[in-house]
């Protein structure tokens, strides 16, 4: 069973599943282009297929970087903190395993990392507890234009689902 956000669905909007065929009505056959005439005209037949099946989910959490105005720009070499804030919106508890993901380039990590790659949340539901914080510590690598590393949360009640999706920001990596 494959599940899809709200903001999924709209390009299902444009797949179209119908079609029309011409059918001889005399005998129901498909009418055959052949030079001969048929003495009644042939009839359109409009044949359809359902679409897909889909199965809405709201995503229950939501996540932003807290300090994100303070790590627009880092320096090469240099240790800063991200902290990622992880809110749950909905009236459920969640259980989740957040994962970090590093980027690589020709082989090498674009940041280093300190502190857990996987931890396990337990999110209480809205307006009953703080956000969750998580706070790593990366050493850039590369200079440049860096996305920092990917940031997925999973639903451990549901394997397979992916409550947040690689979640990422861009940085500016400079040597002075």
């Amino acid at each position: 069973m494959k599940y899809y956000k709200l903001s999924e669905v709209d390009h299902f909007s444009e797949l179209h599943f119908e079609w029309s065929s011409l059918e001889d009505p005399n005998d129901g056959n498909l009418v055959s282009f052949s030079p001969k005439k048929t003495e009644t005209p042939p009839q359109v037949i409009t044949c359809a297929i359902g679409s897909p099946a889909l199965h809405l989910i709201t995503v229950p959490l939501s996540v932003q970087v807290r300090n994100y105005d303070q790590i627009e720009r880092v320096l090469i070499h240099r240790p800063f903190t991200v902290e990622y804030e992880v809110t749950n919106i909905s009236d459920d508890c969640v259980l989740a395993q957040a994962v970090l993901s590093v980027n690589e380039y020709n082989g090498k990590a674009e940041f280093m990392v300190a502190g857990e790659l996987e931890s396990m949340l337990y999110l209480m539901p809205a307006g009953v507890s703080e956000p969750y914080i998580l706070r790593f510590t990366f050493f850039p690598q590369r200079l440049g234009r860096q996305s920092l590393p990917k940031f997925t949360i999973l639903d451990r009640s549901t394997p397979k689902i992916m409550l947040i999706k690689e979640f990422t920001k861009k940085i500016y990596v400079t040597s002075n």
